[in-house]
């Protein structure tokens, strides 16, 4: 079985690498449950009987309060207990129940593939133990201390760190099958010594041809053609565009603020007796030459208190009031507002007005061809990027006063490219490898969120190497990141590809065992396996 595995995984990687964030490394778990013990069926009445079964082992009660007692000593299990009630402890019980069940799943395996550990290696791994070292060397006495304070035999010890042996070795048959083939290293390596320069510029496709620059005379032409009648209707209905052909009321006026700050009384006092004073004078004086005089808004003070045209919604509320509903040419009553004390004079007024389609036509019909124009400019552009017309791209970039920019030489595993930006810098990668000399354009456009790129071949060479951005970084490519060269055995790197495969694995495991858990002592609602049923 093992080895078929290992012969899917050397041969159809492409389904094995996804990166899994949420799977966590067995290395880890193997570290948390070393010296926690798994007994055979039978053997749980010895240590209080079972917490749960997994096929043919049994994880004692005592094993499973040991466990407990561990992860609840763990910093990172502070947060889940912090919750309060039951809930922190139902979760925590959950996590711990699935690891080991793991544990157990996994040394099933071991032992069904025949992974051993022998009687040396167990000598070996006992006397590096550095709790059991005296200056430096295996103590016999601190061994028998510990034991004798885990309420361990040495038998025991022996078989746990036997089984963990076993599961650190099947975690390493799927590192050593998913370890990088010398021939991809020496591609990656190739790969990552590419590089490319690119000029690139930007376009906005819908507002290539602004309207401005369409003639009157092909306004009226498009306008005396009956068969753009229904295009112009359709524009001019349509409640996108309805807006434009409507204004609100609005209102012209100058004012005079004299500041004050709200609920101090004693200054509104000052504030209103002023406006008051200067309200007197506005009735034979010039407004605007007290505004630049006395005025404290520092936004039309200069300008004599002006403020040209504005709709509802623009000002504050009583300002907004008085401006709308005094008549023209008369100075109002001095107005309060959160600013102070405002003295407002009307200008002028526009009623709320709408144009009617006759009067809209010419400008809709601008709007219309400027955008069949930009269309019919964007084909052409695409026509001339297949052919690798160069001269032709070139001379659209210098007719619609676009700029090009030149990128600098950037390598196959760069994170962004250089002053580009773009939201989808892999499709401009894929763009640049693949030009080259003969095909120095490639065969369309490059979308860029509301905009499109042109993107033109630049030999390496001219180019100084690009700098890399603020917290520019390598990406990976097949697995390979920018610390492959701290790896160079690849061990990294296959434990990286080996998460997921591990993850389907023991998902097979699980789903073909028999997990039964002791209903008194896993909590309803325990995760993620519910109590007292098989998994």
């Amino acid at each position: 079985m093992f080895e078929d595995l290992k012969y899917s995984l050397r041969h159809n990687r492409k389904s094995v690498v996804k990166r899994v964030t949420a799977w966590m490394i067995f290395s880890a778990i193997i570290l948390v449950f070393v010296f926690w013990g798994l007994n055979k069926q039978n053997q749980g009445v010895a240590t209080g009987g079972a917490a749960l079964t997994v096929n043919d082992t049994i994880v004692s009660l005592f094993d499973f309060n040991e466990a407990m007692d561990r992860a609840r000593r763990d910093p990172r299990s502070e947060q889940l207990l912090s919750l309060g009630g039951d809930m922190g402890r139902q979760i925590l019980q959950g996590q711990v129940r699935d690891q080991l069940v793991e544990m157990a799943l996994l040394t099933q395996a071991a032992e069904h593939e025949r992974v051993m550990t022998s009687d040396a290696e167990v000598r070996d791994i006992l006397m590096a133990v550095p709790t059991f070292q005296q200056d430096g060397k295996f103590s016999p006495v601190l061994y028998h201390n510990f034991l004798d304070s885990s309420r361990k035999t040495a038998s025991e010890i022996e078989d746990e760190i036997r089984r963990d042996q076993s599961i650190r070795r099947m975690v390493g048959l799927f590192n050593d099958s998913l370890k990088p083939l010398k021939i991809e290293d020496d591609k990656m390596k190739a790969l990552k010594s590419l590089k490319a320069n690119i000029d690139f510029a930007s376009i906005q496709p819908d507002t290539l041809v602004q309207p401005s620059s369409i003639s009157a005379e092909a306004k009226k032409a498009y306008v005396a053609n009956a068969a753009n009648e229904n295009a112009l209707k359709d524009y001019y209905n349509s409640p996108k565009h309805k807006t434009e052909f409507s204004a609100p009321e609005q209102v012209k006026v100058r004012h005079i603020l004299i500041r004050a700050k709200e609920g101090d009384a004693e200054a509104e006092k000052a504030a209103l007796g002023k406006i008051q004073d200067i309200a007197k004078r506005a009735k034979t004086e010039d407004f605007a030459k007290l505004a630049k005089e006395y005025s404290e808004d520092p936004g039309s003070k200069a300008s004599g208190g002006l403020i040209d045209f504005f709709m509802r919604g623009k000002m504050v509320p009583q300002f907004e009031q008085a401006a709308f509903s005094q008549p023209v040419g008369k100075v109002g009553e001095p107005v309060k507002t959160s600013y102070g004390y405002h003295l407002i004079e009307v200008l002028d007024k526009k009623a709320a007005s709408e144009r009617k389609l006759e009067e809209a036509k010419e400008e809709i019909a601008g709007i219309l061809l400027a955008k069949d124009q930009s269309e019919s400019q964007m084909k052409d552009l695409e026509s001339k990027m297949k052919a690798d017309d160069v001269a032709g791209v070139n001379k659209f970039v210098a007719d619609h006063k676009l700029k090009w920019e030149e990128t600098g030489a950037f390598s196959i595993n760069a994170a962004s490219i250089p002053k580009v930006g773009a939201t989808d810098s892999e499709a401009i990668m894929r763009a640049a490898f693949s030009l080259s000399p003969s095909k120095p354009l490639p065969s369309s456009l490059i979308p860029d969120g509301l905009k499109m790129l042109i993107v033109k071949y630049l030999p390496v060479q001219s180019a100084a190497p690009a700098k890399p951005g603020k917290g520019d970084k390598k990406i990976n490519l097949a697995g390979s990141d920018a610390n492959d060269d701290l790896d160079p055995g690849g061990e990294m790197a296959a434990s990286r590809r080996a998460q997921e495969p591990l993850r389907l694995w023991m998902q097979g495991l699980r789903s073909s065992a028999k997990i039964t858990s002791n209903a008194q002592v896993f909590s309803k609602g325990s995760t993620p396996f519910q109590p007292s049923s098989d998994d």
